[in-house]
């Protein structure tokens, strides 16, 4: 992102014309106003792209899926089962290969899980990556537009005090 472009504040002015005064006053009053638009972009845009809220999505997402868990728990029924069939009698074992068969296909079920999930937890690091660079650069481009801001409101007060001592 680059940094804002600030308009000029420089007006040439007679400071004893109190017309000069009046007319930079506007100008720099709406130099303000913008600075303080653009100002309010930049701070939206560091709060939609808090890396933070990203990681936090990230965590309870992971908090409610250990599909790596599961698979293990898949593979250790299907080891099971594979034992009882040596084990048990002739007439078990078509009912014990029925369960295998229905373990073997819940364990590719969960391991397909797993990946999908492995493949979203990297899509979270990106855009994680992703916030934390437009944070940043928002950041950045804030803070240059605070003191812009307050450079404008201090020549401003300093126009004002010179416009009252004409009305005085």
């Amino acid at each position: 992102m680059n940094p804002p472009r600030i308009p000029p504040v420089n007006v040439g002015i007679d400071e004893r014309n109190w017309i000069d005064i009046h007319r930079k006053i506007t100008i720099i009053k709406n130099q303000v106003n913008f600075l303080r638009r653009m100002l309010l972009n930049r701070q939206e845009t560091m709060r939609r792209c808090n890396p933070e809220n990203t990681q936090r999505v990230m965590q309870a997402f992971a908090d409610s899926r250990r599909p790596g868990d599961v698979v293990l728990q898949a593979q250790k029924t299907i080891s099971s089962l594979m034992t009882a069939m040596t084990e048990r009698e002739a007439d078990a074992r078509p009912r014990m290969y029925q369960l295998l068969n229905m373990a073997q296909q819940y364990r590719d079920r969960l391991q397909e899980e797993e990946q999908s999930c492995n493949e979203l937890m990297n899509r979270f690091l990106n855009q994680m990556e992703q916030d934390q660079t437009f944070y940043d650069a928002a950041k950045r481009e804030a803070d240059t537009l605070r003191g812009h801001v307050d450079d404008l409101e201090g020549e401003l007060q300093r126009l004002e005090r010179i416009r009252q001592a004409f009305a005085a």
